[in-house]
């Protein structure tokens, strides 16, 4: 298995995951999101084909809370959204000999039987995990050297699809069910209860005034 650098892309738990605001309140939201991205680093850390694990960030507190083993943090300004950040990331880590694997934190399903069956491919120079809905790119991994233009976000696959095609880099697909669901919206989190997974404990009530819309 090719040596591969992996990167997790997490925002401020201020700010994510605000379409749960219906059903999640903001305790419950940063209980959320610092299970997942705990998650997603512990299956990464486990495999040894990583041999660069790297969290870039904007929030201070993440990185604080992310440094660990193996764990290096790369900050950013925050101003050049989810695609940017992984491209700033990119273009800090060695180019020579590595694949690179981006990831989203929010995946609660991942482990590291998941991440290995994803390194696992190895005829393309890109190989994309759709969403449950096929819709958006839960993971991305590209080949040593190779560049692609970010297109992380809602439809993002066939974006992804079309670009490496403009490029002629030859792509895969992988549907990897355990990548699939990412917790964006509340089905979402119905979509994991059913898996039985991070059950969000009782949050005290939160005072009026924090429930500013981010």
């Amino acid at each position: 298995m090719s040596p591969t650098h992996a990167i997790i892309a997490l925002k401020s738990p201020r700010t994510a995951k605000s379409r749960l605001q219906p059903v999640l309140n903001p305790e419950q939201r940063r209980v959320l999101f610092y299970a997942m991205a705990e998650q997603m680093l512990a299956a990464l850390q486990a495999l040894p084909g990583i041999v660069g694990l790297h969290v870039v960030t904007p929030c201070a507190e993440v990185a604080r809370r992310m440094l660990g083993d193996r764990v290096n943090i790369i900050r950013e300004n925050g101003a050049c959204g989810l695609n940017g950040a992984f491209e700033f990331a990119q273009a800090q880590l060695p180019s020579a000999g590595h694949r690179v694997l981006m990831l989203p934190g929010d995946l609660p399903l991942v482990s590291a039987a998941a991440i290995t069956s994803l390194l696992q491919y190895q005829t393309a120079p890109v190989v994309i995990v759709p969403d449950r809905r096929h819709s958006g790119t839960n993971a991305l991994l590209l080949g040593a050297g190779v560049r692609l233009p970010l297109q992380f976000g809602p439809g993002s696959l066939q974006r992804h699809l079309r670009v490496a095609h403009a490029l002629g880099l030859a792509t895969q697909v992988a549907e990897i069910a355990a990548l699939g669901l990412d917790i964006d919206e509340p089905a979402d989190l119905e979509e994991m209860g059913r898996h039985a997974l991070m059950h969000l404990p009782a949050a005290p009530p939160v005072p009026e005034w924090q429930h500013a819309t981010v």
